[in-house]
């Protein structure tokens, strides 16, 4: 019996040993496999943070996207107004150019017509002039022609 409970001591003794080693190593495991899972938790979160900051810079790169579309959209209009604008505005300039040659030679016309017409005027003026005083002269000669005929009688 007794021996029993020597034996029994040494086990419990080497048993205690051993659990105290066992439960030393398991302690150190513990401690490594709970850094490492800080660390993998601490990894994790940082990337779940990069994933959500990569989806919200996804999305507003779709929203940028959208925008200049539209943006496009609106000057691919503006630029085909434009050059509506320019074509008419050109067709404008082309009618008012022609227009102001056609004025341009009946101005011509008119101007010589003016000059025709007052050359026309002076020689009729002139003419007026030798007129009065062929009127003039033929009536003096007539009044000294009665006054002598008077002076006859």
């Amino acid at each position: 019996w007794y021996q029993r409970r020597v034996r029994e001591a040494v086990v419990s003794t080497q048993s205690t040993g051993e659990y105290n080693n066992l439960k030393e190593k398991a302690s150190q495991q513990t401690t490594s496999i709970r850094q490492n899972l800080n660390k993998i938790q601490r990894q994790q979160q940082a990337d779940e943070e990069e994933l959500e900051q990569t989806n919200q810079k996804k999305v507003d790169l779709e929203q940028r996207q959208v925008q200049l579309k539209e943006q496009k959209q609106q000057l691919q209009e503006r630029i085909t107004k434009l050059e509506q604008y320019i074509s008419q505005s050109s067709q404008t300039v082309n009618k008012l150019k022609q227009e102001k040659d056609k004025l341009a030679a009946e101005i011509r016309i008119a101007n010589q017509r003016y000059s025709e017409n007052q050359s026309q005027l002076e020689g009729v003026q002139s003419e007026l002039r030798d007129a009065k005083v062929d009127k003039h002269e033929s009536a003096r000669n007539q009044r000294k022609a009665e006054t002598l005929e008077s002076m006859k009688r």
